[in-house]
């Protein structure tokens, strides 16, 4: 199934769900990541989500340039669906298109818990399908803890594989709310022929970096152990 017909599946489970009030979310926000071996991708991106309750949808548009793959455009789109308690099934694709030739598609789908106290654990399966590169699998997990009143505690790692070559990534980094509506978020890390990753984008907030590792991520390989770092602010509605 293309990642277009399973976020169809989600928005119609989630608009026919029972809820009491259908409530809107959205965020603008700049992400900046410095990758292994001088890889490098800015981005401003826009999104906007409905939460049903049982369930909810998202979707969204991103302007980027990347060292690799050069500038382009990205969409967003996907959702989750309640599979009762405190887990959520979660499903993200992203499709970017270069300015010049370069072309992919990447889909992010796992279950996604709450921890209570705005935290969250996420594991995920991860496929990135593109012309620079081969086709890549990877999982995925990325955990939240919030730690003082605005500040949140992340960690996230992966591992995968691009044609015969296999690589993973690490990070640990925090979330800081310096008013309302407005948030500055960072991480370190290390990483080795890092695989491409997607953020899920869950309900109730769109905090987390979209890209992860930038468009161009599984198509720049090195056995080589390398500093990562990214920054990102969000600016979230209402």
């Amino acid at each position: 199934m293309r990642p277009v017909s399973w976020i169809a599946v989600l928005a119609v489970i989630a608009w026919v769900s029972p809820a009491a009030a259908i409530a809107p979310s959205g965020a603008l926000g700049l992400d900046l990541y410095d990758g292994p071996h001088g890889h490098e991708t800015r981005s401003a991106l826009a999104v906007a989500g409905l939460d049903f309750g049982a369930g909810d949808v998202v979707g969204g548009a991103m302007r980027f340039d990347d060292s690799v793959v050069g500038p382009g455009w990205g969409l967003i789109g996907g959702g989750g669906i309640s599979l009762g308690g405190p887990m959520s099934l979660r499903i993200l694709a992203s499709r970017f298109v270069g300015d010049r030739d370069y072309r992919a598609w990447r889909v992010k789908a796992g279950p996604l818990w709450n921890l209570g106290r705005g935290g969250t654990l996420g594991l995920y399966w991860v496929h990135d399908d593109n012309n620079a590169g081969a086709e890549g699998e990877s999982g995925a997990g990325e955990l939240a803890v919030p730690l003082v009143p605005r500040w949140t505690a992340k960690l996230a790692g992966s591992y995968g594989r691009a044609g015969d070559v296999t690589g993973y990534a690490a990070s640990v980094g925090a979330s800081w709310a310096l008013i309302p509506h407005l948030e500055l978020g960072g991480d370190v890390g290390l990483a080795r022929n890092p695989p491409a990753t997607t953020s899920p984008g869950p309900a109730g907030g769109f905090l987390d970096p979209i890209l992860g590792g930038g468009p161009g991520a599984s198509s720049s390989t090195s056995d080589e152990i390398a500093a990562t770092t990214s920054l990102s602010l969000r600016v979230t509605l209402p």
